[in-house]
């Protein structure tokens, strides 16, 4: 799969972004569009770049759910939210997930409702990458 025809994948994407305002949602179609390339270059197995291409597609789902939330939710709610992106995360870039603890999960969390979309989208990718290691 070329990049290319992934990147026309993530954007006839219906709700993707349906919960963040225009210019967070528009970030974060951006951050997804410079993963795509990361993920599949170098992938012959066109099932394999289509898995790939639709685990980023699920975590920019969660992302978007999560911070479209963050503000309603209960803070066990939202570790829990954060616990399934994580481990999303991990599955799309074949990382192994390394277990969090409830005390990381509580404080990024309870820190998502007192930021802006953009910063708890930045947090919650940033949590995500420092919790997972590559094979």
């Amino acid at each position: 799969m070329e990049t290319k025809a992934a990147v026309d994948v993530i954007l006839a994407m219906e709700n993707l972004t349906d919960r963040l305002a225009p210019e967070d949602g528009q970030w974060l179609l951006d951050w997804a569009i410079s993963q795509t390339g990361n993920l599949i270059d170098g992938l012959d197995n066109e099932q394999i770049a289509l898995g790939k291409l639709n685990a980023l597609i699920a975590v920019v789902r969660k992302l978007n759910q999560i911070v479209g939330s963050r503000t309603t939710k209960t803070p066990d709610a939202l570790a829990a939210d954060v616990r399934i992106f994580a481990m999303m995360y991990a599955n799309a870039y074949s990382r192994s997930f390394r277990s969090l603890s409830a005390e990381s999960l509580n404080r990024v969390a309870g820190n998502l409702s007192i930021l802006s979309a953009r910063q708890a989208l930045e947090n919650l990718i940033a949590f995500a990458q420092s919790h997972n290691s590559h094979h």
